[in-house]
């Protein structure tokens, strides 16, 4: 059963070899939600989907990698809208995303859908943005017990509100 308030979380990532996600957050102007350089110090992961730092792993990253986060705003809303912010975020900074891709970078956008059966459509105008910057798309498709943070009841009467 879908639990109220979320129906899917996103993710939108740069990932490079060389990529350096303090450059990113500087010309973006936006803080990522996770970052590291390559050669890095790797750490495990807890349940909630936060980083451990207490617990390194033997893996130093290959890739530099700047990633953001959905605001929490959109857990209510699915794919197609998701995608739409993204589109937007894109062609806000289409210069600076051109130029990471030039020098082999990647983009790439992730999704974590809430598993109750849907369908959704997503129109050929993000479909274009999207494929311009050769953005890949992930989906992946879970339990509601995987979502760490659901949406208050407080919240919930906010975005109703709207």
């Amino acid at each position: 059963m879908r639990r109220p308030g979320l129906l899917c979380k996103s993710n939108f990532s740069v990932v490079g070899r060389d990529l350096d996600p303090e450059m990113v957050t500087r010309v973006l102007g936006i803080a990522p939600d996770r970052a590291f350089k390559r050669g890095e110090q790797s750490f495990a992961w807890n349940r909630d989907g936060t980083f451990d730092y207490s617990r390194p792993t033997p893996y130093k990253h290959s890739k530099g990698s700047w990633l953001k986060s959905i605001n929490k705003s959109f857990w209510i809303q699915f794919v197609p809208e998701h995608l739409a912010h993204w589109s937007e975020f894109l062609r806000a900074h289409e210069g600076s995303f051109r130029q990471w891709l030039s020098e082999g970078s990647n983009i790439a956008i992730s999704f974590y859908i809430d598993w109750a059966p849907t369908d959704f459509c997503v129109s050929a105008q993000i479909m274009k943005v999207l494929g311009d910057f050769d953005v890949d798309l992930r989906f992946g498709v879970w339990p509601p017990e995987c979502f760490s943070e659901p949406l208050t009841d407080e919240e919930m009467k906010e975005f109703e509100e709207k």
